[in-house]
């Protein structure tokens, strides 16, 4: 009983070191990543402008 429960603590310990290490692979090495980031940091920006903008329209109409 015990070596089954160590099986299966060693299996899931290797489960995860694999997932942890293929994220941090594609983190480190896959090209678009940088991309992805510049593009959703720009869509925050344009959020943001265009949140100031709705804010200054509203100010002025009222």
């Amino acid at each position: 009983m015990n070596f089954k429960k160590s099986a299966i603590v060693v299996v899931a310990a290797a489960l995860m070191a694999t997932g942890f290490g293929a994220k941090t692979l594609a983190d480190s090495y896959w090209s678009g990543h940088t991309d992805v980031e510049a593009i959703n940091n720009d869509i925050d920006t344009l959020a943001s402008r265009v949140q100031a903008k709705n804010g200054q329209i509203t100010q002025l109409n009222t």
